[in-house]
């Protein structure tokens, strides 16, 4: 039955991933990613020491340089439309990894909870969050860490039940990975290892601890072995800079103020910010059965006394519970920086949806599971619509907790705050004007990268206009193009060309110059 799941899984998923993944344009970060990638090829292959003055330097590269190193290889880059085929298979790779998170995780559901169903539900729940989604492609920061969190979750789980020294290295060498592509990603070996500690001592005491003292080493040296190995800035003096790498992270350097329900605020500044994203981005039927399932396991534990914790696999649900709740609150208590929504946090969606199974889980002997299951799938369809509808602008995803009046969403949040709605604009723009030449002006370095997306046919008739700000060089362009609502305010309307609209609001807007 496995088998035959994760075949179908795969080939729906594969197939949707190869109808769409083109429509993607370039997000803010994936040029400064793909730059970082490259100055590690380049110290690890070719001794270039420009990776000791990067600025960039404090972030890992465990998915990165991989993605760079295949790139290389099959030399993309070189070719007429080469950037153009590079981020489309950054694109297409990226979105791939996720779909791998996805069948580890119903790995993990199916055998947690003994249940093939709430497996196949985890993939729904997975694979239907449109705000994730939509980042599945473009963004390789926060999609890398969520499925290396999944990864560690089932590792752990496999090592917590088997007891192996195979298992033990692949938990060293999962941490590992997930340290490297955000050191963030070391809450994971110090809260798993504490719990496997901790539950050990109850059970034998120290008789226990003493027996599987050496397959601890095991996961602490895999840990700090794989680490070191993968993570070339690292390798100069790694004591020194890991810590200040996590120094460096923990407050990072980019603290910019927000749009959200029509103010502007620092993250770092209101403690409130994480939750007025995920509270209205996360579907809100998902929102009350996650929520519901965090309850119900609370009320479980401390019904019994803390005896329901004494079955291993219910403590394996608890721990998620503790991935859940723990990273929050440090970063909420550090007064850590967070910008573009939550998405510093996707990694914590997988622990929120075992929440989510846990709220079936805990009626499945009762008269209600079933009604349960069956509106929830029913509102399943809802999410579907919202994806389909959205695409490829699944990022933008609000539920149904937020307004969707007339230009409501662009008015008062940051909507498309990773800017790839520029390349269907550009496109857009193509085949509107048939000229040879045609000058535009776009506000934000993303504008001008999306232009890399593009057929190089295409991409020359497109001329850049520098420094929107100078009004004498936006009377130069043909055509402004922006995807911020600010603009629009200053904008004359009668200028206004077209716009691509998501819940009655635009998403991105082109003006014509002259």
């Amino acid at each position: 039955m496995n088998k035959l799941i994760i075949s179908i899984y795969l080939f729906f998923s594969l197939v949707i991933t190869f109808s769409i993944y083109k429509d993607y344009g370039i997000s803010w970060d994936e040029g400064m990613q793909r730059s970082t990638a490259r100055i590690n090829f380049n110290y690890v292959f070719r001794g270039d020491q420009e990776l000791k003055s990067w600025i960039d330097q404090d972030y890992g590269v465990a998915f990165e340089l991989p993605l760079y190193i295949i790139e290389k290889v099959f030399q993309w880059e070189d070719s007429e439309n080469g950037e153009l085929y590079v981020f489309l298979y950054r694109h297409l790779f990226t979105h791939i990894f996720y779909l791998f998170g996805g069948l580890v995780l119903y790995l993990l559901v199916s055998q947690l909870f003994q249940s093939k169903l709430y497996g196949v539900l985890s993939l729904f729940l997975y694979m239907l969050q449109p705000r994730i989604y939509g980042h599945s492609f473009v963004n390789t920061k926060d999609i890398p860490l969520m499925v290396g969190f999944i990864f560690c979750y089932y590792t752990l789980f496999k090592y917590y039940t088997k007891r192996t020294f195979t298992y033990a290295i692949l938990l060293g060498l999962s941490s590992a990975v997930l340290i490297n592509i955000r050191i963030l990603g070391i809450v994971f070996p110090v809260i798993g290892i504490s719990f496997l500690v901790l539950f050990d001592c109850i059970d034998n005491g120290l008789l226990q601890l003493k027996k599987e003292a050496n397959k601890y080493a095991v996961i602490v040296l895999s840990t700090l072995i794989f680490t070191y190995a993968f993570w070339p800035v690292l390798w100069s003096n790694p004591i020194e800079k890991f810590i200040e790498i996590f120094i460096n992270m923990s407050h990072f350097r980019h603290n910019t103020q927000e749009l959200v329900f029509g103010e502007y605020i620092k993250a770092a500044h209101d403690q409130t910010y994480f939750f007025k994203w995920f509270f209205t981005t996360v579907p809100l039927g998902y929102l009350i059965f996650g929520i519901m399932g965090l309850l119900l396991f609370f009320y479980k534990v401390l019904k019994t006394k803390f005896n329901y914790l004494s079955v291993p696999k219910n403590r394996v649900i608890g721990l998620l519970f503790v991935f859940l709740l723990v990273p929050l609150s440090i970063i909420i208590l550090k007064k850590s920086v967070l910008y573009n929504g939550w998405r510093q946090l996707f990694f914590i969606y997988p622990s929120f949806i075992i929440m989510m199974i846990y709220t079936f889980h805990y009626f499945k002997k009762t008269k209600i599971h079933l009604p349960l299951l069956i509106v929830f799938v029913l509102y399943l369809g809802t999410v579907i619509y919202n994806q389909v509808k959205l695409h490829p602008y699944q990022a933008v995803y609000f539920n149904e907790l937020v307004s969707k009046e007339k230009d409501y969403l662009a008015k008062n949040f940051e909507f498309d705050y990773w800017g790839v709605s520029y390349k269907e604009a550009f496109e857009k723009l193509l085949r509107f004007d048939k000229s040879d030449s045609i000058c535009i002006a776009v506000p934000e370095d993303v504008g001008v990268a999306n232009l890399k997306i593009l057929p190089l046919k295409n991409k020359k008739r497109l001329h850049y206009v520098n420094n929107i700000e100078n009004p004498e060089n936006l009377i130069n362009a043909d055509y402004f193009i922006s995807h911020g609502y600010y603009y629009n305010k200053i904008m004359k309307q009668d200028n206004l060309l077209f716009e691509i609209r998501r819940y009655n609001s635009p998403v991105i807007t082109i003006y014509k110059i002259k």
